[in-house]
């Protein structure tokens, strides 16, 4: 009879073990294992889709909001789409047929961000600094004054340049894919749009000297745990739009971490001293795709740089004809 209790004591015991242990489990599952290469390091590589419509700066209708519930979120969504539909808008370069566009907000931690800019708090850009701006304000002075004189005159973009050092969602709906290629002691980035491609070397500690400037910059990376940081100087410094300030001194910081096995996280800081008043950071998450990159032949049928400098140099031609 004891033997029959103590079983029976025992069979409930267990049971109660298991359903606390079930309860537990289920409300805080455990999480995926990510991917990991051979060596054991988190495995980046793959396709990754980096569209958003999460703006870089926090807009003034979110201006006191860093996050947005979902209901909000949605309406944000559905009026962002209705306002790019290019079908609305008669003088536009494509129809929407051509776009694939973001359908989300960028996520972070169970929340919509209203800015892909974190630092500072109010999801802004930094206050340029004074030399900045006189740098800034003498670019527009030539490019107005000298439009044409050379392909140097004219925006990065219509060079087939990019424009920025983030992995940037700049293509408006097209060409938001980043494709990772990773070795033990390498990471190359190609970025679809514009076709950037950088190779960083993970493990070398030095930067090339300071007389050596690429227009992407020199980059070293180094593993903390599961976090890939990327450090990158030496630019030439020379971009346009939000970057137009920037100099060689810029500094670009970056952190790659896997989520989940679909989902990678960059965190990105700027600090520039000589062009921004402070650093600031921005964040993006990328959506692991099963799909592939194409090649973004830029100049293939585009004649509207050389249509430009050449009519330039016509202009040029016409006025040095007329009388003095």
């Amino acid at each position: 009879m004891r033997r029959t209790a103590a079983t029976t004591v025992w069979l409930l015991c267990f049971v109660f073990l298991a359903t606390g242990l079930t309860r537990r489990t289920a409300a805080q599952p455990e999480p995926r294992p990510i991917p990991r290469t051979p060596d054991g390091r988190p495995d980046f590589q793959g396709v990754w889709n980096f569209a958003t419509l999460t703006p870089l700066e926090r807009s003034n209708e979110f201006a006191d909001k860093s996050s947005v519930g979902d209901a909000e979120a949605a309406e944000f969504v559905r009026r962002q789409l209705a306002t790019a539909n290019a079908d609305n808008r008669p003088r536009a370069d494509y129809n929407e047929f051509w776009f694939e566009r973001p359908t989300s907000m960028t996520r972070l931690n169970d929340r919509n961000l209203t800015s892909r800019i974190i630092e500072p708090r109010d999801g802004r850009i930094p206050p340029l600094t004074r030399a900045a701006q006189d740098r800034v304000a003498a670019v527009q002075k030539t490019r107005r004054d000298h439009p044409a004189d050379g392909p140097e005159d004219r925006t990065m973009p219509e060079r087939c340049l990019s424009p920025t050092p983030l992995i940037e969602p700049a293509g408006g709906g097209t060409n938001n894919l980043l494709e990772i290629v990773q070795t033990p002691d390498h990471l190359a980035l190609h970025t679809e749009l514009m076709s950037v491609l950088r190779i960083v070397p993970i493990g070398r500690r030095d930067h090339l000297p300071l007389s050596i400037r690429l227009s992407n910059g020199d980059s070293v990376a180094r593993w903390e745990g599961d976090t890939l940081l990327v450090d990158t100087t030496n630019y030439v410094g020379r971009f346009d739009f939000m970057f137009s300030a920037v100099d060689e001194n810029l500094h670009l910081v970056e952190r790659f971490q896997l989520l989940n096995p679909k989902t990678l996280f960059i965190e990105q800081t700027i600090d520039d001293p000589t062009a921004f008043s402070k650093p600031w950071t921005v964040v993006l998450t990328l959506a692991r795709v099963d799909t592939r990159t194409f090649e973004y032949a830029c100049h293939e049928g585009n004649y509207a740089l050389r249509n430009i400098l050449s009519g330039a140099r016509a202009e040029e031609a016409e006025l040095s004809r007329r009388p003095k």
